[in-house]
């Protein structure tokens, strides 16, 4: 049994590289603390620095491989143009055999010549099985068309072959013309960033058309955090999880603002009567130039405004407004024609026609609406609160789709430029296929070929302080028998810590850190506070402490020993410790 354990075991080592699934997404890291790049390996959760920068190179011949296997239909293309690649090396000397074919029929003794050609098409076809059967084809088609005819009377069966290969070539060539047309698959990456909170887009370079968040670099050696910071950033947080929740509705809200604002559709739609009404009521010289401007442009700019309105009305919220665009077209459009018709016409047959004023009063209100929803639209934020709805993991419209031969060779994500960053983070990097028939719930995800995952931590050497209550005991003093041996004291460290890139274990668990300690003990139980300074080290993520310290007040060493809990024990506050880089 043991043997057959053993040889089990052999076959595992020797299979397994076949099945194993090639890498995707190549990534690098760019820390700023060190001058080397560190390449991360694939698989589990990788710890990158939260200041670094985050090279992605996806892999097109593993991309292709992946799309191959999951989505063989949409990869027919490949064979095709394999196939076509290998007829034409096949054929690569046939106007040497058919020029020669030629004379040899016309008389000439060129056999000589033709057969070394013919036997070098043959063994390039018979190296290949998918020509050679193909060829074996085309033989048994020449002899069952033929049989029967004179020899004279038949085409030549190398010629024959060549010219089954060439229709071959012209049915491929033409079904990758409209495979290349209708069927691509595309590929796209995408990156969030992960907190208790939820998440947020991350850009990344030269695959998305979001824009760098915030800079914000974690600091690496602090002292302290003040408290005016710490309530701004918890105005920040609250205020930012507010527009999370809320932002569908504000959104929404916005439509409906426009809408209120948006003018009057009978009025502009009214405009070609009014026009047709003034032309028979004008004098005859400024008819017929008001024919021609009536004519050319306004019912074109009706049938245009009445579209933009109808679209207006339509419009998702949940969609990148494309109207934008028309609404500053139709603006310029409008204006120009309230200025040909003001210069047309003039004041006094404006003021003397009841339809011409009716246009120009329309026209005028018209504007006016529109340039205060243009104002509108440029100062409110959409792009802003657009993006807060694209938190989670589906795909938006920002997020670039390539075809498999246009990928990018390189992204990049600038962790500086992600925001509000906290450690112990997750940043998620995912590449997807999407594919030219996918359903609407397809097309927001995408097929997931990898997906990566990254901590963000402090690696190396970086500083924290902390507060809390140290039990110090006072070995030197003087005491009497019936004082406990600790006294309680509150106490300040500044710690230097060093985060690992390698191991869960030490970030998560061991984090040992050493550095000062203050403390104001009170071992004379004179009511005031003393001043004592020393070294402390801590392990287990600070829940354990211990240190030595000099009570300068007194002139006595002290050594102390802080229990930091995550609970309260009764009557001992033991676990008030606060990691100012890492606020709540």
């Amino acid at each position: 049994m043991k043997y057959l354990c053993y040889i089990c075991f052999l076959l595992s080592g020797v299979f397994s590289p076949l099945v194993a699934t090639a890498q995707i997404l190549h990534l690098r890291e760019f820390p700023r603390t060190q001058r080397d790049t560190v390449d991360i390996a694939p698989g589990g959760l990788s710890i990158v620095d939260i200041n670094s920068q985050i090279e992605i190179r996806p892999d097109p011949v593993a991309i292709r491989e992946a799309g191959q296997a999951q989505f063989p239909q949409y990869f027919r293309e490949d064979i095709l143009k394999d196939k076509t690649t290998r007829i034409q090396d096949a054929l690569s000397n046939q106007d040497r055999i058919l020029d020669l074919t030629k004379q040899l029929m016309t008389g000439l003794d060129v056999q000589k010549e033709l057969l070394p050609e013919v036997e070098a098409y043959l063994r390039r076809v018979a190296a290949d099985s998918l020509l050679s059967d193909d060829f074996n084809r085309y033989t048994g088609e020449y002899f069952q068309q033929f049989k029967g005819v004179d020899r004279g009377q038949r085409p030549d069966r190398f010629v024959y072959s060549i010219e089954r290969f060439n229709e071959q070539l012209a049915d491929m060539t033409t079904e990758l013309s409209v495979m290349q047309r209708t069927s691509q698959i595309q590929f796209s990456i995408a990156a969030w960033k992960r907190d208790p909170s939820g998440g947020a887009r991350v850009h990344v370079e030269n695959f998305d058309r979001f824009e760098n968040g915030e800079f914000f670099a974690m600091p690496r050696f602090v002292t302290t955090l003040s408290e005016t910071d710490r309530q701004q950033l918890d105005n920040f947080r609250q205020l930012a999880d507010g527009l999370n929740e809320d932002a569908g509705q504000v959104l929404q809200a916005y439509k409906q603002k426009l809408l209120e604002a948006w003018p009057s559709v009978d009025c502009v739609q009214s405009i070609p009567v009014e026009m047709d009404s003034a032309i028979r009521s004008v004098p005859a010289d400024l008819r017929k130039t008001l024919q021609q401007f009536t004519s050319g442009e306004t019912g074109s700019v009706v049938s245009v405004f009445t579209a933009l309105s109808a679209e207006l009305r339509t419009w998702p919220v949940t969609e990148q407004p494309g109207w934008k665009d028309r609404l500053n077209n139709t603006l310029g459009r409008l204006k120009s024609i309230s200025d040909t018709l003001q210069r047309i016409a003039g004041d006094s047959i404006l003021q003397g026609n009841l339809h011409l004023m009716n246009v120009r009063g329309c026209l005028h209100q018209t504007l006016t609406d529109l340039q205060r929803i243009q104002d509108l639209v440029q100062k409110f934020p959409y792009t802003y609160l657009h993006k807060l709805r694209l938190n989670s993991q589906e795909l938006a419209e920002e997020i670039l789709a390539f075809n498999l031969d246009a990928i990018p060779p390189v992204g990049l994500i600038d962790l500086e430029y992600t925001g509000q960053r906290s450690v112990g983070d997750e940043l998620l990097i995912k590449a997807v296929f999407r594919l030219p028939d996918d359903t609407t719930a397809n097309k927001s995800t995408g097929h997931k070929i990898e997906a990566r995952r990254l901590k963000m931590l402090l690696i190396g050497a970086h500083s924290t302080s902390k507060v809390g209550l140290i039990m110090a005991n006072p070995y030197t003093l003087d005491a009497g028998p019936d004082a406990p041996e600790f006294r309680f004291a509150p106490s300040a460290a500044l710690l230097l810590k060093f985060g690992s890139r390698k191991s869960h274990f030490y970030n998560n668990f061991l984090d040992f850190g050493v550095g000062l300690n203050t403390a104001a003990p009170d071992f004379d139980l004179d009511g005031k506070p003393e001043f004592a300074a020393g070294l402390t080290g801590t392990i287990l993520r600070d829940i354990i402490s211990l240190g030595w310290n000099w009570n300068f007040t007194l002139d006595k060493p002290n050594y102390f020993i802080g229990i930091h809990l995550p609970f309260n024990l009764p009557g001992v506050p033991v676990n008030t410790i606060q990691s100012n880089p890492l606020p709540e």
